[in-house]
């Protein structure tokens, strides 16, 4: 709000909609699409190799037969899926591609604690808001595939995708909290802005104190074609 962005409407809390996630995951049982894994974290990625985003799990509870028998211990639900190339034309990367069984591996939707994965909710909520289009930092394009194939078992539409570069440190790392990034200084909003217009390539803005201002004029300058593809140094 300080820097003049707006809701486009009433804000949805993941933390209140457990009736949906609960829902898409029922939808997914009836299809046979899912299985209750009661693997340890430490049995399963004993011996497993990287993939595209950790460790690829190895399928130990895909089979009813290999189930390990533990009586009282919730499982986690993961979903089967395909040995096959799931892709996609990203409005800034360009083409982006997994075979999620040799990439990723049958990933988790509701974890064994009772929470929600991300995987799944990020779906639901789109689906549920009637979402078309996404523009999210490249952090999340590895993600991408997944939510794409949950969709497609959902009969849902699949959103129109941009991933933004992130912004690093001199050591290539994102710039978070955890890597110590300063705080914005909201006495700076003006000059805040004007430094991401130059990290997205648009054009020198004329001179003006009111943020929302500064956003109307970027909207009108947007060109996706000059948004750089990879990661930005800032200092």
């Amino acid at each position: 709000e300080a820097f003049g962005f707006e809701w486009d409407g009433e804000v949805a809390y993941q933390s209140r909609r457990y009736a949906l996630y609960e829902e898409t995951l029922c939808r997914l049982k009836t299809a046979g699409l899912v299985y209750p894994c009661h693997c340890s974290r430490k049995d399963w990625q004993a011996g497993a190799r990287r993939g595209a985003d950790g460790f690829v799990y190895n399928g130990r509870c895909r089979h009813p037969g290999q189930r390990p028998a533990l009586q009282g211990k919730q499982p986690a639900w993961r979903i089967r899926v395909p040995d096959r190339i799931i892709g996609f034309s990203d409005g800034i990367v360009g083409s982006y591609a997994q075979n999620l069984a040799g990439d990723i591996g049958d990933f988790v939707l509701l974890r064994a604690d009772g929470y929600w994965a991300y995987q799944l909710a990020v779906v639901a909520d789109d689906a549920e808001q009637g979402v078309t289009h996404i523009v999210r930092g490249q952090d999340l394009l590895v993600s991408t595939p997944r939510q794409i194939y949950l969709q497609q078992c959902l009969d849902v539409p699949t959103p129109q995708y941009a991933h933004l570069p992130l912004l690093t440190n001199a050591q290539g790392q994102k710039w978070s909290k955890q890597t110590l990034a300063p705080a914005l200084d909201l006495n700076r909003r003006e000059q805040l802005l004007r430094q991401v217009f130059r990290y997205l390539n648009l054009p020198e803005a004329p001179e003006t104190d009111r943020p929302a201002e500064l956003l109307d004029w970027a909207v009108a300058h947007w060109d996706m074609d000059k948004v750089p593809k990879h990661a930005i140094t800032a200092p």
